[in-house]
């Protein structure tokens, strides 16, 4: 069903790829095995931030809502899990009056073989101006059938001709029916294959969690090659609401970056539920500006 949706409305697949066998194959993996549920779903995380510029206490700074699915046709062809971050300011009236925050990551990547094939990413420019100008940032990098090297575009109104597949499969939403063009375009030097920050988390929440646990795995940023640390610390209990608690596994993610100049960012603390569909519940991180937090206000099925 998810399948034929994104044929029917987001062109994601070819209708004929839609048949009774792949159904049936879907509905058996649902069956036994309940991880694949999480896939189906939607997670809205309140975020926030703690600094000076918000006198020492947690204010609230935007709303994070994350989907997956799976689909049927993906970069490169064959099928994969599509998971979108979506970042607005839209519940934050200061900072909306100040500067409207957008923000969209978007990854494709197979499970199974714990590899990336795109992501993409859309930041909503500082000062648009109104005069007909793609109002966002917008790149993507493909990392599908390629070894030594990811290949990122960078899209504007104005450029070369988008390749077919990057064309048929980039999120267009923002460009308001205008194709788009590429501006720019480079490789990207990365061992591959590799996982990106979305697809890492994923795997993550497929994996059995205890404490002292660690993995480590190839990943891949906009700019080069990444090296993900991932480290199981301890259980808790977290109240991520008044009254409301949740079990968890505390995971510290560290991100190294290999051959570059320039220092490693802060760890990122996950809080992974001790529960079947092994949901995050909380995010923290400390930035040059404060420390930020991803609480779950709210999951759902897609």
């Amino acid at each position: 069903v998810i399948k034929y949706f994104h044929c029917a409305f987001y062109r994601l697949c070819p209708m004929s790829s839609f048949s009774a066998k792949r159904f049936r194959a879907l509905a058996v993996a649902l069956l036994v095995f309940p991880g694949w549920a999480y896939s189906l779903e939607t997670l809205t995380y309140r975020a926030e931030l703690n600094s000076v510029l918000t006198l020492g206490a947690w204010a609230t700074v935007g709303t994070v809502t994350v989907t997956s699915r799976d689909v049927g046709l993906c970069p490169g062809g064959g099928s994969c899990r599509l998971t979108e971050a979506w970042l607005t300011s839209e519940a934050a009236p200061a900072l909306e009056a100040l500067y409207p925050l957008r923000y969209l990551y978007r990854t494709a990547y197979r499970p199974v073989q714990g590899t990336t094939l795109a992501f993409e990413e859309l930041r909503n420019r500082r000062n648009p101006d109104g005069s007909g100008e793609y109002g966002w940032r917008h790149r993507l990098l493909w990392l599908q059938g390629r070894r030594e090297s990811a290949m990122r575009y960078d899209f504007e109104y104005e450029g070369d001709e988008t390749p077919e597949d990057v064309a048929l499969w980039i999120h267009s939403d923002k460009a308001g029916g205008q194709p788009l063009k590429v501006h720019n375009t480079r490789e990207v030097p990365m061992g591959l294959p590799a996982l990106d920050r979305l697809g890492g988390l994923d795997l993550l929440r497929r994996i059995e969690l205890t404490p002292g646990v660690s993995l480590t795995s190839p990943g891949a940023g906009p700019k080069g090659p990444l090296t993900f640390i991932a480290t199981v610390e301890q259980s808790v209990t977290l109240e991520i609401a008044p009254g409301h608690v949740r079990d968890a596994w505390r995971v510290r993610i560290e991100e190294r970056r290999s051959g570059r100049d320039e220092p490693d960012p802060a760890p990122l603390y996950a809080w992974i539920a001790d529960d079947a569909a092994r949901t995050p519940v909380r995010f923290s991180m400390d930035h040059v500006i404060g420390r930020l937090r991803l609480t779950l206000e709210q999951a759902g099925p897609l």
